[in-house]
């Protein structure tokens, strides 16, 4: 049985919810090539998610290429996962650096 990209998303949403985090959806008005989520780490890290299917290609179209590029570029954390534990890792890894920074 094949997982869905928005069951992926959703188990980690629910995930992250339980350890204070929250996982906005983004949908940019007209705009494509945005990252699916922007999970809010407290004390002010923002890390963005995009999921992909779990063992699916995973490949990015060239216009997420430049979003992802652009927001990098601008000091933001962007990952891409297709499996929940690794993204699981990827917000406590936020959490714990925003713990040290106070």
């Amino acid at each position: 049985m094949r997982i869905l990209e928005s069951t992926l998303e959703k188990r980690v949403c629910g995930l992250a919810l339980q350890r204070g985090v929250i996982g906005l959806k983004l949908n940019v008005h007209g705009q494509t090539g945005w990252p699916d989520r922007l999970f809010l780490i407290p004390g002010g890290r923002p890390l963005f998610i995009e999921f992909k299917r779990p063992g699916g290609k995973g490949v990015l179209s060239p216009k997420q290429i430049h979003i992802h590029s652009i927001l990098r570029a601008a000091g933001y954390q962007v990952e891409i996962h297709d499996n929940a534990i690794f993204a699981l890792h990827d917000i406590e890894k936020a959490l714990e650096a925003s713990r040290r920074k106070k």
